[in-house]
């Protein structure tokens, strides 16, 4: 894909006791090869990909972007979106069926060896009637 479009995310971090710093984060998935083959015994199928993408085990078809970022305290991440464009992505051997329609953020905060750090984790696709669209 020769135009990769760009997704700016506004995160905003308030914590009850230590006030987080809100910071903007832009995500620019590298979807030059946006298909991985998987073979499974006889059977060839393909999932969309990015380059540095992950993949849970509860949907091992939707690639996943995956951000952890310090804190200076326990909190909540909220996440707003501030930009974000679409493109057409026109894969007829990959699976959109029952994908979301729209952009689904998970968020946590863990503390590691005294430090606080916010997780941040999404499919930067959706699927909206019958048309895979990519951030």
């Amino acid at each position: 894909m020769k135009h990769i479009l760009s997704c700016v995310f506004l995160v905003l971090l308030f914590g009850p006791l230590m006030a987080n710093q809100p910071f903007s984060l832009e995500v620019q998935p590298d979807w030059t090869q946006p298909t991985q083959q998987i073979q499974q015994g006889a059977e060839t199928s393909y999932r969309l990909y990015f380059k540095g993408a992950f993949f849970d085990e509860a949907k091992p078809y939707q690639p996943l972007y995956y951000h952890t970022f310090p804190l200076d305290g326990p909190g909540e991440p909220i996440v707003q979106i501030a930009s974000i464009e679409y493109e057409n992505l026109n894969l007829p051997n990959v699976e959109t069926e029952n994908w979301a329609t729209e952009l689904q953020f998970n968020t946590s905060v863990v503390k590691d060896r005294g430090q606080y750090f916010g997780k941040i984790s999404f499919m930067p696709a959706i699927q909206t009637g019958g048309q895979l669209k990519v951030v």
